[in-house]
This record gives C-alpha cells, sequence and structure tokens, in this order.
C-alpha cells in the first residue's frame, strides 16, 4: 500500500521512476532499521515530499528531518513530514521550532535551510529514541512485523491457488442437478442441511 502510494505521489510530482522509487523504499527499510518508524510509515512519509517534486536525495534528508522532528517532538513521522513540508511549500514556520529558515517558499534553499536548521536542533533524536527500552521494543515489534509480511508475501500465492481451487469446487458442486448433488453426498458421508 505504501508503496504505490509513493509511486502515485511520485508521479503527480513528476519525479517518478522505478530506480528512484527503489532508491526510497530502500532507505525506507534501512531507517527503519535506525529508528522506532517501520518502514510503510517512512515511505508514506516520503510520499509527502515527492508529490511536491523533491527528488530521492532530497526526500531521504527531508525524511529523516521528519524522524528526528516526530522523536523530539512525539508525534508521528508523517505528521512531522506534513509540517515540513508545509513550511517548505508556503514559507511558513514550522509551530513551536525556533529556527531562522532562509530561502522562498518551495525553493531548494529553503529546503536546504530547513534540514539544516532541524538537524542542528533535533539531529540524532530519532537515533536516540530507538536506543531506549521503548524504542528498542517498538523496534523489535517492526520487526517482527516485516518477518510476518515477509512470509505472508511468500505463502499468499499458495493459499490464494488453494481458495480458488475451492472456490471451483464448491460452485461446480453447487451448479450440479440437486438429485446428483444428494446422490453425491449420501455416497461420500457429507451432510447437507
Amino acid at each position: 500500500k505504501a508503496s504505490a502510494a509513493l509511486a502515485a505521489s511520485m508521479k503527480n510530482g513528476g519525479v517518478y521512476t522505478k530506480q528512484a522509487q527503489q532508491a526510497i523504499e530502500d532507505y525506507s527499510t534501512a531507517l527503519s532499521r535506525s529508528t522506532i518508524y517501520a518502514d510503510e510509515e517512512i515511505t508514506a512519509a516520503s510520499a509527502v515530499f515527492t508529490q511536491y517534486g523533491a527528488n530521492v536525495e532530497q526526500t531521504q534528508k527531508l525524511t529523516q528531518a521528519s524522524a528526528d522532528l516526530a522523536a523530539a517532538r512525539g508525534i508521528g513521522i508523517q505528521d512531522a513530514a506534513e509540517l515540513i513540508n508545509k513550511s517548505l511549500q508556503t514559507g511558513a514556520a514550522i509551530k513551536g521550532v525556533s529556527m531562522d529558515i532562509q530561502g522562498a517558499a518551495g525553493s531548494t534553499e529553503r529546503l536546504n535551510s530547513l534540514v539544516n536548521g532541524l538537524g542542528d536542533t533535533f539531529g540524532g533524536r530519532a537515533k536516540a529514541e530507538a536506543a531506549t527500552f521503548q524504542g528498542s521494543m517498538k523496534m523489535l515489534g517492526n520487526a517482527t512485523g516485516e518477518v510476518f509480511e515477509l512470509i505472508g508475501s511468500l505463502v499468499a500465492p499458495a493459499i490464494q491457488a488453494v481458495a480458488v481451487a475451492l472456490t471451483n469446487m464448491t460452485n461446480f458442486f453447487l451448479n450440479l442437478n440437486p438429485n446428483i448433488q444428494k446422490e453425491f453426498a449420501t455416497r461420500n458421508f457429507i451432510t447437507i442441511g
């Protein structure tokens, strides 16, 4: 789901390539291994920036800044990304954050000023949060979720094939003449209610 949303966001922002999408998703996975945020959350936060045309490098910097701001303020990473993006696109200050941001709304100068200012103010907060006991437990939960997601993606095709086969068998049986259904049920000890 997050991957599809990222692709759509990148297309809307005019920055989509399969390689760029993969680079952002790889970054999300790497960042999830050093912060409390799941890779899907990080990918969703990244999509906030690509929608407005941020390239891979810019998106990675802005996403790291979002993780640090989120950790510092105790909010979700996507909420932090929305705050940063609002400041980037409109020129507004980030409420409750005291820093001098240079550059016009939407400019590369403003982007760099935001990333540098947030890094100076909050840099390292996401990794520090991950190093706490609660952070470690959250990371364990995220990692466990990733394992189950992987297992699910591996067995899903087999489960889907069985479900289709059972559905086809059931539909075949239900489409039989009712007398044949009763005969089949009687001979095979199936009770029909």
